[in-house]
């Protein structure tokens, strides 16, 4: 359990942690490609962070002097395991790698918000997933792997 006093941060967390327990949850996680409906589900996700993200920065930085710092306990991250699906698994892996940069960041320490620097190291994760997804996967999968895949 990790501890940080922004409650903005732990709620993009609280998000990320949930979507990446989605995506190795999921159907696609068992095989070597992404079905449509995760791929679909995939694109939500992605665009819930890039909305609360920027509803975050939208809001005034908060003043604070009575109530901070005020613990917000995050849990363990969700454990990855290995996947038979390496697209599922790059994506959750820069999701995991997104919360972990938050996690520690500057914006951490703070009561809200997120200062400009971070929010951009999460809008380029996102992005990133985002294009693995929209050139990738979409576009180069699925791929006939029949000597790789587990019974």
């Amino acid at each position: 359990m990790a501890i940080i006093f922004n409650s903005d941060v732990a709620g993009i967390c609280r998000r990320i942690d949930t979507f990446v327990k989605e995506m190795v949850e999921s159907q696609s996680q068992g095989v070597t490609h992404m079905i449509k409906a995760d791929q679909v589900r995939l694109a939500g996700y992605l665009t819930s962070i890039d909305v609360f993200a920027a509803w975050v920065t939208s809001q005034p930085q908060l003043d604070l002097p009575k109530t901070h710092p005020q613990d917000s306990a995050l849990p363990d991250p969700p454990v990855v395991p290995d996947m038979e699906n390496n697209d599922v698994k790059d994506a959750v892996i820069l999701l995991s790698m997104a919360r972990e940069e938050l996690r520690m960041s500057q914006s951490a320490s703070l009561a809200s918000g997120l200062v400009p620097f971070d929010m951009v190291r999460l809008t380029a994760i996102v992005t990133k997933v985002r294009q693995l997804l929209e050139t990738y996967i979409v576009t180069q999968t699925p791929l006939d792997m029949p000597e790789s895949a587990v019974i």
